[in-house]
């Protein structure tokens, strides 16, 4: 059996998560998160080879949440994408860029 990669969604709308995982999980395997909290439990149950994070979150960003992830070694060089239904500025693309996101 082929291995797949584990994908972590992170998205505080369900819809999001469920239109991103029903779209993924045909090459993926996929694991979803609702928030902060949630991911790093995630993350430390599943070693994952890339994420997509959405930024705009009621508790915590998607920068932060970046941030943090980047400090754990096993992941310092992983991919990340953020995602979000928001305009960016050139400063948000800038910060995004500079903590590691790929997209």
């Amino acid at each position: 059996m082929e291995e797949r990669y584990k994908l972590p969604i992170v998205d505080d709308l369900e819809i999001n998560r469920r239109v991103l995982d029903s779209y993924l999980s045909k090459g993926y395997e996929v694991v979803v998160a609702s928030g902060g909290v949630e991911v790093f439990d995630l993350i430390q149950k599943h070693e994952v080879e890339i994420a997509l994070l959405d930024l705009n979150m009621p508790n915590v960003t998607g920068f932060e949440l970046a941030e943090h992830i980047r400090e754990m070694p096993v992941y310092s060089e992983s991919p990340i994408i953020f995602i979000t239904g928001a305009a960016l500025d050139q400063n948000q693309v800038i910060k995004g860029l500079s903590i590691g996101f790929v997209d």
